[in-house]
Order: C-alpha cells, then structure tokens, then sequence
C-alpha cells in the first residue's frame, strides 16, 4: 500500500479529483492533506 501512497502523490490536483470522482479514498486523503494547511491559514486572514 504505500506504493500506492508514494504514486497519488506524485499526481496533480487536478488527477486527484479524478480519482476522487471515482470514490477513491486515498486521493481524497491527500487532496485534504494538501489543501488543509492553505485553507487554515485563510481562516487566520478573515
């Protein structure tokens, strides 16, 4: 499995989706591990 890890992140955002759409559960875990942090901080500017 972390082969597997090692490849989704290697893929762009707009690849995660993709998979995403197709119900695959480590894409969207590593679309929020990305997009977290950015997120996170616009709350802080608000």
């Amino acid at each position: 499995m972390p082969k597997k890890i090692t490849t989704i992140c290697i893929l762009t955002d707009e690849e995660l989706i993709r998979f995403v759409q197709n119900r695959d559960q480590n894409a969207f875990s590593e679309l929020i591990t990305r997009w977290t942090p950015r997120i996170k901080g616009v709350q802080r500017i608000s």
